[in-house]
């Protein structure tokens, strides 16, 4: 019981080491993607209302960054982080969301387009999910390969049904 094909146990830690290093390649890449597209990200945060949007513009990708090495190096504090900026990101959401604003999302640097929708806040939750997996995630992080496939298939299911019910969304909205 609990045996893969390989022969190797997939255990709780690996799950949460591969939930570890899969937050912290998301952070990773969130935060290269809003450093490329600076200017789209200073704009988007512009008209979330946000206050010192070009100073956010280089502390948040900052903050991402330094969130994904804490999730490699001391994946306790990496998860704490992950979950505060995660709230942080979710509160401006819905901020946004309840008064009504039709802002283009810079949630991945602007990689992902189109406007922000209940499934951001959605997609959010999920990942402090995955951040509460990765807080018993040893200290570094130590992988199993079986483990890390197993999250990453989960993460992309979930984006994949995300992306559908977005556009089916927007279909009904008649966008």
């Amino acid at each position: 019981m609990g045996r893969t094909e390989v022969g190797r146990d997939v255990t709780p830690e690996g799950l949460a080491s591969a939930a570890a290093i899969l937050l912290a390649g998301l952070f990773a890449v969130a935060a290269v993607a809003k450093t490329v597209r600076h200017a789209a990200t200073v704009e988007s945060f512009r008209s979330l209302g946000l206050v010192g949007p070009e100073a956010l513009g280089w502390l948040v990708p900052a903050g991402e960054l330094f969130t994904a090495g804490l999730l490699i190096v001391v994946p306790v504090a990496g998860a704490g982080a992950s979950v505060l900026l995660l709230v942080a990101f979710s509160v401006v959401l819905v901020r946004a969301l309840r008064s009504g604003l039709a802002v283009d999302c810079a949630c991945f640097g602007a990689i992902a387009d189109g406007q922000i929708s209940p499934l951001d806040v959605v997609r959010n939750v999920g990942l402090i999910a995955l951040a509460h997996l990765a807080l018993f995630a040893p200290s570094p992080v130590v992988v199993e390969a079986v483990a890390l496939g197993f999250v990453a298939v989960v993460m992309l299911i979930a984006a994949f049904t995300l992306r559908s019910a977005r556009g089916r969304l927007a279909s009904l909205a008649g966008e």
